[in-house]
């Protein structure tokens, strides 16, 4: 896949959801509904080669697999889901205590994925 410029990327996320909240939008949004599912058969996405017997059968494995999927995922399929992650965060004014850890096992696992500017994201 091309490489991303990941803040210019996320600029314009943020100029577009500014502009659509204010009446004026510039262009439609773009939020993608991708789950587990989509990624488990790619293999670029899921190197560890989990199955679903496995994913339904452990839950360490699911947690782990929940995590690269989200991780591959916005790394690799650009959309205007950047800025909503952070303002949907605000806007619940609290988080639940699960949220909270899996946000962290997101974050570990980023921080031990190359760098790049999105391993900072949600």
């Amino acid at each position: 896949m091309r490489e991303l410029n990941f803040e210019r990327h996320n600029e314009e996320a943020r100029q577009v959801w500014q502009a659509y909240r204010e009446g004026k939008p510039i262009r439609v949004p773009v939020i993608f509904g991708f789950n587990v599912r989509f990624t488990m058969w790619l293999p670029e996405a899921n190197p560890r080669k989990i199955t679903f017997e496995q994913y339904f059968s452990d839950p360490q494995i699911m947690l782990e697999r929940k995590i690269e999927h989200i991780h591959w995922v916005r790394h690799n399929i650009p959309q205007d889901a950047e800025w909503v992650c952070r303002k949907m965060v605000g806007m619940s004014g609290s988080i639940s205590k699960m949220s909270m850890r899996l946000l962290g096992s997101v974050a570990k696992f980023a921080s031990t994925q190359t760098k790049s500017p999105m391993s900072s994201r949600c």
